[in-house]
């Protein structure tokens, strides 16, 4: 979750100068004993210079984050954090 200020553009969240390429979406029915769903979305940054993420978590204890860059790498997965503080990530969304 990045809780940046936001303003929605129908169905896209702007926070700051990064877009969302969607707000929600439904994963249907899911077997937690089965199987493992993805979903992906596009972050935008068009605010005229790189921006740093120095903190992602998730708010559900089912549920992994992680960014992926244009050029394939990748930062650690994130998760929610239940009891002290999420491992350190610094990673840069490049301008354009």
């Amino acid at each position: 979750m990045f809780t940046l200020p936001t303003e929605t553009d129908s169905n896209k969240e702007v926070a700051g100068e990064l877009t969302f390429s969607e707000l929600k979406w439904d994963l249907g029915t899911v077997s937690m004993a089965n199987e493992n769903v993805e979903k992906e979305i596009t972050i935008t940054n068009d605010s005229g210079s790189d921006i740093t993420i120095n903190h992602m978590e998730t708010s559900c204890m089912c549920t992994t984050a992680q960014l992926v860059h244009d050029n394939g790498d990748t930062s650690g997965i994130k998760g929610m954090v239940c009891h002290g503080t999420s491992p350190a990530m610094s990673e840069t969304i490049a301008n354009g």
